[in-house]
């Protein structure tokens, strides 16, 4: 019975001298993770391996924020820092935890790990504001930014002088790594990820089921090129079955990573093939579309729109039929869940001339999870090179 406040005693310092370790582990890994957000680099982030391959958007969003918050702090804090910790002891890190101590060194490590933990729970508090959610964040970023600047200064002079410590100190503990630093090492991370992986909706049977779909959708996507025009193609119509869409879908250029996720904001290169490619046309006709332009001042009612080509800088005007040599008609899978699955584009371009299909472009695109497939230039799906092609023959 006497040797139990002893060894109460043993593991209470044990357990506190690991911890030094794990604080500095921490410290340095949200460091670096602030230091990178704040300069605009990448920053440490095994997420982008370990969740966002194989949790997608929708199956994440199934899943309440606060476990997916944490889901990311286990493995984007949490991960890197076992990592560190194991450094630490193969550099003899923990046979040093007796050296002196900075007087306020353990509170700028604590702050900076904090401060990161904080920034992973920003997102779930301002999401509850619905549409204003980006503008909040931008107020709150804003009122932030300084904070998080003195975070960091404070912080990388607590790793600095933590470090300074550790290595200069001689007097050497026995070569011994201790139950509780193993401990910190394994437990955490595999605990913030429990709740993801049992969350109620299964995410992660969910996300297989999803990309199955996707695969499926993406057998035999591409551009099959078939008779040649039986002239000069001069102006191209676009219709579509007006009982399943309103409007023509924005989806004609897509520009894809390596791994076929989409890359918003990309514009051709000079000088590239997709730029050569370039539609010159008298003019084009489409099926009235009240989203992509307004009505015109003659005949806004008529079935189709005649566009004259734009550098004559003729109005456009409602036409009740067609005149275009070619016609391109558009064909989708599922266009009421647009944005809950994956979408399958069909393109048929038709010589309205001789009757002959020209060629058939199919290409999936999955907006809620940013991937697609389907590219027929380069790393773009492109309906305009797909025409380009088709007609030029």
């Amino acid at each position: 019975m006497n040797k139990s406040p002893r060894v109460k005693s043993a593991r209470s310092e044990q357990t506190s001298s690991s911890w030094r370790l794990v604080n500095l582990a921490l410290g340095l890994v949200a460091l670096l993770t602030l230091l990178g957000a704040l300069g605009g680099y990448p920053s440490i982030a095994p997420s982008r391996w370990l969740i966002a391959p194989w949790f997608s958007t929708s199956s994440m969003a199934t899943v309440s924020p606060t476990v997916v918050s944490i889901a990311y702090i286990g493995i984007d804090l949490w991960l890197p820092a076992s990592i560190f910790l194991a450094i630490f002891c193969f550099a003899g890190f923990h046979r040093k935890l007796g050296a002196p101590k900075g007087r306020f060194t353990w509170l700028g490590l604590g702050l900076l790990w904090a401060a990161l933990i904080a920034a992973n729970f920003v997102p779930v508090f301002v999401g509850k504001h619905g549409e204003a959610t980006s503008a909040v964040m931008l107020v709150v970023a804003m009122f932030l930014a300084p904070v998080f600047l003195v975070v960091v200064v404070v912080g990388l002079f607590a790793v600095v002088s933590e470090f300074r410590y550790l290595m200069g100190y001689s007097d050497l503990t026995p070569p011994h790594i201790s139950l509780a630093l193993v401990a910190w090492v394994i437990v955490p991370p595999m605990l913030s990820v429990m709740p993801l992986l049992l969350a109620p909706s299964k995410p992660f049977a969910q996300s297989l089921r999803e990309s199955a779909t996707f695969v499926l959708l993406c057998k035999d996507v591409g551009v099959r090129l078939l008779n040649k025009p039986v002239g000069p193609v001069r102006s191209i119509a676009y219709d579509w079955d007006p009982g399943r869409l309103s409007g023509r879908p924005s989806a004609e250029r897509i520009t894809l990573d390596s791994r076929g996720s989409i890359l918003y904001g990309d514009f051709p290169r000079a000088n590239s093939e997709e730029v050569k490619k370039k539609l010159s046309l008298e003019f084009t006709e489409s099926r009235r579309d009240a989203a992509r332009f307004g009505a015109a001042t003659i005949n806004p009612k008529a079935t189709y729109y005649h566009f004259p080509e734009s550098s004559s800088n003729r109005p456009y005007y409602g036409v009740d039929a067609l005149s275009a040599d070619v016609l391109a008609f558009l064909e989708f899978n599922k266009l009421d869940e647009k944005r809950k699955a994956p979408v399958r584009y069909q393109i048929t371009l038709t010589d309205r001339r001789s009757g002959a299909v020209l060629g058939v472009q199919t290409y999936v695109v999955d907006e809620v999870n940013r991937r697609a497939c389907g590219a027929n230039i380069e790393n773009t799906i492109s309906q305009a090179a797909f025409i380009y092609d088709a007609i030029h023959r």
